[in-house]
């Protein structure tokens, strides 16, 4: 009985855990902004009409002096006028002249509104001088962060969703594979006598590098196109495949296709390996040929590695 391997899928799975929950904290916890609301805006209603009061501290690091026409914090009201009917948006500006907030301290806010009824805040910007340039920072009512985390936050939710895409397609063709050996072992169980089922890989190092070079310049190649004049096109050469296997006393079956076809493939391979040496490593068995460049790797359970072993030796022996 094949089991489905399960051990990259986890590996997968938990990292893309990791990266989607990194993703999570990277566009929902609060980042940290030079200038921090310490206490919360709201608006209060008065004898001569609104006042909007609030707190905000500086944590830029430096000291930072606000101007009507510079840096400045603006807040933004929804206002719903029932008496005019009218519902829009308005934005104050927190600074009307020259104040100097040093590094680490903080202000009191405490404006006068001319507004005709009760409105909501929401939003509070910060537009804050930074080297030759300007940067605006929303320090309330943004739920999603902005600038690097951001950036970080759709890295990390690329490679996350990459990594559960390829986790998933990992599970379902491990599942795939393990039913189809299954399915060989109970065929052979009626078909042959002392059957050996094994996965693994029948090839040629050398065209396996050529066309893993070919591969390369091939990408390579179709990438500079793309640059050059807008469309690429290139091709890929395979590398080696998985392949089913079924040995018994006299044959080497390739099992192919889903109709599970066996095909002998020792008649074209026997001269190549005969007397060949089996080198055994962890739960694979493999066996290279006589040109230096032929192999064959046989994975089978520990349990049946020996009876491979013994099989293949009597099937490759000189005088057989």
């Amino acid at each position: 009985m094949v089991k489905s391997k399960k051990s990259v899928f986890i590996v997968l799975i938990s990292l893309a855990a990791m990266l989607l929950t990194a993703t999570l904290v990277l566009l929902f916890v609060p980042e940290p902004k030079p200038i921090t609301i310490t206490e919360k805006f709201y608006i209060a209603e008065t004898q001569n009409g609104f006042e909007l009061h609030g707190k905000i501290r500086n944590d830029s690091g430096e000291d930072r002096t606000f101007k009507y026409y510079g840096q400045q914090i603006t807040v933004t009201l929804h206002i719903n006028d029932l008496s005019g009917g009218t519902e829009y948006n308005k934005d104050y500006v927190i600074f009307n002249e020259d104040v100097t907030v040093k590094a680490g301290e903080s202000y009191e806010i405490n404006k006068e509104l001319d507004i005709p009824c009760q409105a909501e805040i929401t939003k509070v910007t910060a537009k804050l001088h930074k080297k030759e340039y300007s940067v605006n920072y929303t320090l309330y009512g943004n739920v999603i962060n902005e600038g690097n985390f951001l950036i970080a936050a759709v890295f990390a939710g690329i490679a996350g969703g990459s990594l559960l895409i390829g986790a998933i397609a990992n599970l379902i063709a491990n599942i795939k594979t393990a039913k189809r050996a299954n399915r060989i072992i109970s065929d052979i169980s009626q078909k042959f006598g002392n059957a050996i089922y094994a996965s693994g890989y029948y090839g040629d190092k050398k065209q396996e590098r050529a066309n893993a070079a070919k591969s390369a310049f091939g990408v390579i190649g179709g990438a500079t196109m793309q640059l050059v004049t807008g469309l690429g096109v290139y091709r890929t050469y395979s590398g080696r495949r998985r392949r089913d296997f079924v040995i018994t006393d006299n044959a080497l079956f390739e099992v192919v296709g889903k109709e599970q076809n066996y095909y002998d493939i020792k008649p074209q391979v026997q001269e190549n390996f005969k007397n060949a040496e089996i080198i055994e490593k962890r739960n694979q068995l493999t066996m290279n040929g006589a040109d230096g460049r032929s192999y064959f790797i046989f994975k089978v359970n520990n349990g049946e590695k020996q009876k491979l072993t013994d099989a293949l030796y009597n099937l490759f022996k000189e005088n057989k």
